[in-house]
This record gives C-alpha cells, structure tokens and sequence, in this order.
C-alpha cells in the first residue's frame, strides 16, 4: 500500500529544491527511472525568503527538523500575520529508516484562570465578536516555541543559534512587504496597538507593497532566544531527558547532553529567565486578559499517534485532534470513495457539487463532534465506520443540493458508550526525514503579540 502522509491545512505555495552533491533517483515526468537527479533534499514553505533559510540550513549540514525549525522562525519576520511565538503549533515528523511518524503537539492552551463565561457581557449575552477577539482573553497560553524546541532535542543536529541566526538577519536587516502582508496591514490597521502601529504604520498609513519593513525588536527578541532558549519566554527550562531517552536509545546523562547542541549559560538563563514571558503577560492582562507567569511556566508540549485512514489503496496519515483536519479529511475521502471521480473529470459542475456536498456532510460532524481529545470524548471508530461513511453518503443529492445538513451519529457504530465531557511547513532531508509542521496565530489578532 502507498502511503501519503499529509499535514492537513498545509498550504505548500513555493517548492524550493536544494542541489547537493549526493545524487538520488529521479521520480520526474519525462525522466527514466534510475537516471542521476541533483536533488535528495527539498523545502516548501509559503514565503521565498523563509524557503531560501531552509534550504541554506540542509545545505550547512542541516536534517529536515533544523530546517523546519529555522523556517518557522523566518516565518515569524517576513509572515508575521499568519504565525510566530505568540501562537501554536503541530509538528508532524516521518522517520524514514524507522517508517515512523511522531507528532509534537504545541497547540495554544486556555490559561487557568479561564471560565466558560469569560467572552459573556454582564447581562449574560455573547460579546460582539470583534470585541471579544480584541480582548486579552482570546490570547491563548503560546506553545509554538516550546514545540520547536522539543523537536530540537529530539532531533535537531545544528547548534541552536544556527537556526535561528538567519531570521535575526531578516528582523535586523528588513525585507520587503509582499502583497499578502501588506493587504493584512491595511485590514487590521484600525485594531493596532500602539508597538504594532511603530512598526507596521510608522507615520500613520499602512506600510504598502514593495516597503522595506525593519523589526529591530524582533530581532531583539530572537537574540534573547538564541542565547537563552525557551527559558526567557516560559520561566523554566525544559526537561527533555525522558522523551530523548524513550525516542532516541540513550543510555545515559552525557549522552544525553551530548545530544543536545544547544549550550546555555546556566547562570545567565537564571538572570533572563521569564523576560519575554513577563512582557507578554503584561500586555495580555492590559487587555483584560487572565494569563500569568504560572500558566507559561506550566506549559508542556504532547507527543501523540497520528491519525491513520485508506482511500483507493494509499495510506493516508494526518495530523490527529485536537486538529479537526485530519480526521474531517479522512471522512471526505471516504465518502467520495464511493464516487468514480475519475470519469466525472476535474472542475466540472458535478464534480464540484458533489465535493462541495460532501464538504458539507463532513464539516457538520466536525462541529458537533470533534474537539481537544484530552477534554472531549470522540467517536473514531464510527467516524469512520463503512456503515456510518454510506450513511452519510447516500444523503448526497447528485440533483439539488442539501439546504438543511445535520451532522449524524457516528456515536451509534462504537463498540463503546460515549465519555461525559468536560467541556487546527515541510521539509525532507536525504536520510528521509520528513516533518510537516502547521503553526498559526490567531488570525485576526496578530498585531496583538507586539510588546508594548
């Protein structure tokens, strides 16, 4: 059986491909199996300048999880309105030698102070949405730095400066503002505070396309990283020797240490330790935000099992929840199973109404049953069931489309009763390593995660 493995929501815009001494099998149309090819390494990212930083880091020696890494940071500078250190992440990461797929799971998390009622006005109604996404509440505890750098312990190779070297450069020595970027200034403009006007509109208009943007303070908080690590952003230093142990085979502290190219000054960590964080939580809380120190300090990343399905004999392994993608996905892909798509052709009207239908079908389950696994029990089994997929499929009206969707209930084909409740980058290296890594922000605060 093929196998696909696919980070749901990943959108792969630019392909950059690295050429490298070592020569690996062409797989090209037009090009005879077996025939020499320059490539055995690749990076697609959505941004030119952070591809170029991936590719430069394979080039210095680099595996895929060190270009990962350094992409993201890159990311950060030049697409600061899609992702960065103020929001989360899901790294996906395949090892080819041990057919393996590992999950590090840095989604954001609600801080502790969190109630359900939290976004309600005083009389008990919602708050008016672009009210309640402005506020310091819908600022989640970030995970994305803490994810990247457990990854670096498991796998990374480079020192950990390196990584992050080339986004200082881009901070410190500016880029030019893409379309993208420039249409994302000029919406959320209104919203800014007073640190993301100095620097996104510095003389009181939007800096337009084409403009040489400089974040000097970015930069600043890079450098912070690169000498200091996590610790300078969440308070305490992360303990990866149980997971290194467990992921890796070593036997012993020194091996351990070894491991790990990252070499902090103990002493000035303990200096700096928390002075990102606490600038974080400052301006989070003057927003009426609940966040504190305690909750950064007691961030933790998870290491989880992808999710797994078929459709026409490939395998497909997806990101698992709390991502709704993957598993959203694999119902789509069993439902149009049952179609011959291949003789209704692409982008014809049938074909896009049934996809578009079978959308439908999928994202109402999605919004009735799917949510964070450690909180929400959730029906896998019957998700996915054969029964359940043509039940949902037979609602599918080639003719008229469906003007009531209802989510089913896949609950009906578990073996098991449903649990009360407690109330969503890639890389390849030539060893065949692979990580896929989806980070965001919320999208429509951003500008938030500049400091004051």
């Amino acid at each position: 059986m093929k196998s696909w493995k696919i980070g749901f929501g990943v959108c792969l815009v630019l392909l950059f491909c690295m050429s490298i001494s070592t020569f690996a099998l062409a797989a090209s149309p037009g090009v005879p199996v077996g025939a020499p090819s320059p490539y055995s390494a690749m990076v697609s990212t959505a941004h030119p300048l952070s591809s170029q930083v991936g590719a430069q880091i394979l080039a210095k020696g680099g595996n895929a999880v060190d270009a990962a890494i350094a992409v993201q940071f890159a990311l950060n500078v030049v697409e600061p309105m899609m992702s960065g250190i103020g929001g989360g992440g899901f790294m996906m990461i395949y090892l080819a030698d041990e057919n393996k797929v590992l999950i590090i799971d840095s989604r954001e998390k609600a801080p502790s102070a969190a109630t359900p009622d939290m976004f309600l006005k005083e009389d008990g109604t919602p708050m008016e949405f672009a009210d309640a996404v402005r506020s310091g509440n819908s600022v989640g505890v970030p995970g994305t730095l803490m994810g990247l750098y457990k990854a670096y312990e498991l796998y990374g190779t480079l020192p950990w400066a390196d990584l992050i070297e080339p986004a200082i450069e881009l901070a410190e020595n500016g880029h030019k503002i893409n379309r993208p970027l420039a249409e994302s200034i000029k919406e959320e403009m209104k919203k800014f505070n007073d640190a993301a006007k100095k620097v996104f509109a510095p003389k009181g208009e939007p800096l337009p396309e084409g403009t040489f943007l400089l974040q000097p303070d970015l930069a600043k908080t890079f450098k912070l990283i690169r000498d200091y690590g996590p610790a300078v952003f969440y308070g305490k230093i992360p303990d990866g020797s149980g997971d290194l142990l467990a992921l890796k085979g070593l036997k012993d502290t020194d091996e351990i240490k070894g491991a790990i190219k990252a070499k902090f000054d103990e002493k000035k960590i303990a200096e700096h330790a928390g002075e990102i964080g606490k600038a974080v939580v400052e301006t989070v809380r003057s927003r009426h935000g609940r966040m504190t120190m305690e909750d950064l300090a007691g961030y933790e990343v998870a290491l989880r099992e992808p999710m797994r399905g078929t459709y026409r004999g490939y395998e497909i392994v997806t990101m698992c929840p709390p991502s709704s993608g993957g598993l959203t996905l694999l119902q789509m892909l069993k439902i149009l199973e049952g179609f011959d798509l291949k003789s209704m052709g692409p982008y014809r009207a049938d074909t896009m109404h049934l996809m578009i239908e079978t959308m439908h079908l999928a994202y109402a389950d999605r919004g009735e049953y799917l949510a964070d696994s450690d909180f929400v029990d959730i029906p896998y089994k019957g998700y996915l069931n054969p029964k359940y997929i043509e039940e949902r499929r037979a609602l599918i009206d080639m003719k008229a489309a469906n003007k009531d969707v209802q989510p089913g209930d896949p609950w009906k084909y578990e073996d098991r009763k449903q649990a009360k409740a407690f109330q969503t980058v890639s890389a390849l290296d030539e060893r065949g390593r692979q990580p896929i890594l989806l980070c965001w922000i919320n999208g429509a605060t951003w500008y938030l995660t500049l400091l004051q």
